[in-house]
């Protein structure tokens, strides 16, 4: 286990990150006319066509350290098993930046006019996606013997029933199902920087 002076600030990174990230498209939605946080996702506030998109960029960029400090802590927890949960949530932080630097053309506000983005844009974001809800199950793994390892893969049941809700969602609740799909990695992500910070 983790010192409790080493893991503080890896642990405290990683939910200040995701605090940020949650604070950012709450506020980039509220601030943008006509959108509405159930039917429309996170994506199209930094859209071409988005009032304030610096302020959802900045939310995701805030993902990039979250996620390398929640990769170090679980280098640390999980020795000598936890190899798999470092490299899948090192290679988030550049699925992240993917994301970013291949913003939608424009928001839907409602409409399919605009439905349709880059495929490099959801290619990064279902990337993305995936490697962070397979986190739990390979931590699961490693703390497989230790108290640890029924929540983590509570955890990670929770964020495949965030996919398969987001996956088939009707047009009024897109947005909610994807901000729950989200909901679990943030809690996933918590959850470890706290057993990774206990003494």
């Amino acid at each position: 286990m983790l010192a409790p002076m080493s893991s503080r600030l890896p642990a405290g990174i990683a939910v200040a990150g995701q605090l940020a990230f949650i604070a950012a498209w709450a506020v980039a939605g509220a601030a943008e006319p006509g959108y509405s946080t159930a039917r429309q996702t996170v994506s199209e506030l930094f859209a071409g066509t988005a009032a304030h998109p610096w302020v959802m960029r900045a939310g995701l960029l805030a993902l990039v350290p979250s996620y390398l400090a929640a990769a170090v802590l679980a280098r640390r927890l999980l020795a000598p098993r936890g190899a798999a949960t470092f490299v899948l949530l090192a290679l988030a932080a550049p699925l992240v930046v993917a994301v970013l630097v291949n913003p939608l053309d424009c928001m839907t506000n409602g409409s399919a006019a605009c439905a349709d983005g880059p495929d490099s844009h959801y290619a990064a974001a279902v990337a993305l996606q995936l490697t962070l809800v397979a986190t739990p199950f390979t931590a699961a793994w490693a703390l497989r013997g230790r108290c640890w390892c029924g929540p983590a893969l509570a955890l990670g049941a929770l964020g495949v029933l965030g996919i398969a809700w987001f996956s088939v969602a009707g047009d009024a609740t897109h947005g909610i199902a994807q901000r729950a799909m989200f909901g679990t990695v943030t809690a996933w992500i918590v959850f470890l920087a706290w057993i990774g910070s206990r003494p």
